[in-house]
Order: structure tokens, then C-alpha cells, then sequence
């Protein structure tokens, strides 16, 4: 919502036999004004058109400018009087009767505490730049709708923009347009120095919305940051797990269980086939180049190590059987050990090894 202030003319104010406060004021203007940093102009076609007077036809007065707009729910507690019906164009400006029928509004303007008019009014802004009789303007109002009229402390244009008191008031002056801000959409029109605190704030605002954002920036920022410190604490972690499953692993017992197990793995392999180049195979594939030697289709695809084993453990117990049946010598039989009808060739084997038969 808009405001705009204007001196009471032509027409000195009286008083009623009721005791109400009536008159003439010039109310708006054509022409280019200033809002603060910026210059808005009302063009004639759109001051003057028929829907805009219309719109300020019998619009409740009020002691300063309220909140928001003038409506039925609240019009009782604000109105002091009303704009009339006599609605007229004059030169470049509008004319408008009025009546207060406020006391205490009435009393204030007797004691000249507020005696200056202000006009509330909603419009569509057009950006649409230009000139105005040699004043550049930034944008167009259009549509322009009259609310309410205020009875006003001060305006930009001082004293002149206010009720005539008395013949010698009635100077005709022209009134230029005071500060305007905008809260929740809605436009006023207020003195120089509150428009001045309203810009200082809105600076003030502004600058506090963009270190708002930087700091939602670093904070975004810094959470990337920690979940890749997270990550590479997680994988320092993991590494360190492994480095100490590896020296586990490279122990100086552990070293000596797999060396010991892997001789006699290739001695019992030698056992089986003694051509075979042990250098550089595993556990398995050892086992299984053994038991290929002596059953060369032996397929060990898809097989498991416990099944390789098992296999490999059966051809060695049978290689050790036909040796032993085959070689026919003298059995020296220990104490407390079978004689060689007694002994498996598994059995003999270990025998030997212990020395406990020949």
C-alpha cells in the first residue's frame, strides 16, 4: 500500500452546526515522485481514470496510517471520518471533500498537532522506464485503488501538506511525495528519516542474509569435509587391521608351522611321484600334480582342498601298500611291534621312520 500527502484546497475548512469538520483538499497529483532511491510515475490516464476516482469515493479517514489495509473488521476502531463523494479533476490534480467527525481527531486538528493528509492507496507497478514532462522515472504505477486517507503528524513537504485552517492557509502549494517503505508486501509512505532507519535496515538485512549464507556454505563445506576425514580414518583403521593380521601371519612360529608343514607335504608328494618339480606350487596344486602322476585323467576342477587332500592321502596310502608288498624283505621285529604279516603298508612306513624295522 502507497501513500501520498496533499494539502486541503480550495476550499477553507469548516465546522457543521454538529460540530463536524468539512472541506475541500487536493488529495493527489499527476507527475513524477520520488520513493526512495527510486522515481515512480503517476501518469495522468492512470490518476485520472474513471475506476481510480471511483475507488476514492467515500474511503474512511483515519488518525495516522494503520498497519495494514482499512476493512470491515476493523474499520470501526480506525475510521474518524470519510473522504465524500465529490470527486473531481483539477489542472493536474484531484480535488476531494472531506468531513472528520472524530472528536479527538477533531481537537488535533484544532491544535494543529496533525493537520496534514496522507493518502493510502494499492497499485501494480510496471517497470517500464522513461520521462515525464523533463523527469526521468524508473517505473509506471497502474491500477491504481484508493483504501483509506490519514490524518498525518508530518510529511516531506512540511506544513503545506495539511488542513486549511483559514482563509490566509489557502496557498495552493504544490506537495511532493514522501519516504515509502514496503512491509509484508504492502507499501507506506512515511517521513524522510524513518524511510532513511528502513534502508539503513535493510542494508543491515541484507548483508546479514549473504554472512548467513557463507557460513550455511562452510557448514556444507566443512560436513564434506569430516565425511572424507571419516572415510580415511575408516581405511587408516582397516589398513592397520591388516598390517596386523600380516605380522601375525610373518611370525617367527608361524614361519617355522608352514616350512615344517610344507617339507613334509613334498616329501610325502616325492613319495608319490619322485619326478615331480616341486618349486613354486601351492598346497593343492601340489596334491594335485602328485595324484595326476598316478591317475593322469584326474580332473581337480570345481573340487575342494578338503577333497584334493583326501584323494592324494588315498594314493599315497596306496603307493606305500605296493612298495611294501613288493619289496619282500626281512622284518626285524622290535618289542611290543607287529611282524610284517601284522603291519599295514601305512604302518610300515612309520616303522622305518622310527627305526623299528628294516
Amino acid at each position: 500500500m502507497k501513500f501520498d500527502k496533499f494539502t486541503i484546497e480550495p476550499r477553507k475548512m469548516t465546522m457543521t452546526s454538529e460540530g463536524f469538520l468539512t472541506g475541500d483538499a487536493y488529495v493527489t497529483r499527476a507527475g513524477v515522485f520520488n520513493y526512495g532511491n527510486r522515481k515512480e510515475l503517476r501518469a495522468p490516464e492512470e490518476v485520472f481514470h474513471i475506476d481510480s476516482l471511483e475507488s476514492m469515493k467515500l474511503v474512511p479517514i483515519t488518525l495516522e496510517h494503520p498497519a495494514g489495509a482499512v476493512t470491515p473488521d476493523n474499520i470501526r476502531a480506525l475510521a474518524v471520518g470519510y473522504l465524500g463523494d465529490n470527486i473531481r479533476v483539477d489542472d493536474d490534480r484531484v480535488v476531494a471533500s472531506y468531513r472528520i467527525t472524530d472528536p479527538e481527531a477533531i481537537r488535533q486538528i484544532q491544535l494543529k498537532k496533525r493537520i496534514e493528509l496522507s493518502m493510502g492507496y494499492n497499485d501494480q507497478d510496471v517497470m517500464e522506464p522513461g520521462a515525464y514532462k523533463g523527469d526521468q522515472y524508473d517505473l509506471k504505477q497502474t491500477q491504481i485503488r484508493y483504501n483509506h486517507c490519514a490524518i498525518v503528524t508530518k510529511g516531506r513537504a512540511g506544513s503545506s501538506v495539511r488542513f486549511i485552517m483559514d482563509a490566509d492557509d489557502n496557498n495552493n502549494q504544490e506537495v511532493v511525495m514522501a519516504g515509502r517503505v514496503k512491509l509484508d508486501s504492502i507499501s507506506y509512505e512515511v517521513p524522510e528519516e524513518v524511510e532513511a532507519a528502513f534502508s539503513k535496515m535493510d542494508s543491515a538485512l541484507i548483508d546479514a542474509n549473504k554472512e548467513l549464507k557463507l557460513l550455511e556454505t562452510a557448514k556444507k563445506d566443512a560436513a564434506t569435509e569430516t565425511s572424507k576425514v571419516d572415510a580415511l580414518t575408516a581405511e587408516r583403521d582397516a589398513l592397520k587391521a591388516d598390517l596386523v593380521a600380516a605380522k601375525e601371519l610373518n611370525s617367527d612360529k608361524v614361519v617355522a608351522e608352514k616350512v615344517d608343514a610344507l617339507v613334509a607335504l613334498r616329501t610325502s608328494v616325492l613319495s608319490l611321484a619322485p619326478e615331480l618339480k616341486c618349486d613354486g606350487l601351492t598346497h593343492r596344486e601340489l596334491r594335485v600334480a602328485a595324484i595326476k602322476v598316478v591317475k593322469a585323467d584326474f580332473d581337480d576342477a570345481g573340487k575342494s582342498d578338503d577333497y584334493i587332500q583326501a584323494t592324494f592321502d588315498y594314493h599315497l596310502a596306496a603307493k606305500i601298500d605296493s612298495a611294501v608288498l613288493n619289496q619282500g624283505k626281512q622284518i626285524i621285529v622290535q618289542p611290543n611291534v607287529k611282524t610284517d604279516t601284522q603291519l599295514t603298508g601305512r604302518e610300515l612306513m612309520i616303522a622305518r621312520q622310527k627305526g623299528q624295522v628294516k
